[in-house]
């Protein structure tokens, strides 16, 4: 009698787990439906300056194009006057004058100007403070950037190179 309770649950249970009782998803819904899309690689890019000095650790770094870039701008100063952000220009880009006209787009504007050479940027951090953006990375070539902090644009520069 024992053995024969034993053999009717195993038949039971194999039957249940056999025919999909249980809520379970038939498997022409699990054959139908899509895998979920995967999330793009995101290259990121770490920039931080050099203690309380006027200069970018990161001088220069490269990018495939077309690919999805997140610039990170880690402020590790100490110094209030050593706020900083990174603003990347278009090939060819007389940074300097980028500079000036950020100066002249003042605080309100986070020193960011109207300025049809300017593509990405990342707000102004304070020290301990971080900001980022992220774009698309543009066709190949070498893109300038700079901080837009008034004075700092004169040392703080570098070039983001963007290969096919």
């Amino acid at each position: 009698m024992r053995r024969s309770l034993l053999f009717i649950g195993l038949v039971c249970s194999l039957s249940f787990g056999v025919l999909g009782c249980g809520g379970g998803k038939k498997a022409e819904e699990t054959a139908s439906t899509p895998p979920p899309a995967s999330k793009p690689e995101i290259q990121v890019v770490v920039i931080r300056p050099v203690g309380d000095e006027m200069k970018f650790e990161t001088t220069e770094f490269t990018v495939k194009a077309g690919t999805q870039v997140k610039v990170v701008m880690e402020n590790t100063a100490t110094q209030l006057a050593m706020q900083h952000n990174v603003m990347i220009t278009k090939p060819g880009t007389n940074t300097d004058e980028v500079g000036l006209a950020s100066v002249q787009a003042g605080e309100a504007a986070g020193y960011i100007p109207q300025h049809d050479a300017v593509l990405f940027y990342t707000p102004l951090a304070k020290p301990g403070e971080t900001r980022e953006v992220e774009f698309t990375a543009p066709a190949p070539g070498d893109y300038p950037y700079l901080c837009a902090f008034p004075g700092h644009y004169a040392f703080m520069k570098g070039v983001m190179h963007s290969t096919p």
